[in-house]
């Protein structure tokens, strides 16, 4: 989602399990990132899990709602 202009809203929530994807990593490092719980999200939602492997982005940026 190159094409994605800054303060664009993207809700994914497809990606209910770890090795599922819908937003590239490269968009959710772009991304402020808001769950309902940290670590549910980093367990069960790939469009977190995938980027955190190769290194895009750090746990530690999710932020709670």
């Amino acid at each position: 989602m190159p094409d994605l202009k800054p303060g664009a809203h993207v809700s994914a929530i497809g990606s209910y399990m770890p090795e599922m994807q819908e937003v590239p990593a490269e968009t959710v490092a772009r991304a402020l990132v808001v769950v309902d719980s940290r670590s549910a999200a980093l367990a069960e939602t790939g469009d977190l899990i995938q980027p955190c492997k190769p290194g895009y982005l750090a746990k530690s940026i999710f932020m709670r709602s």
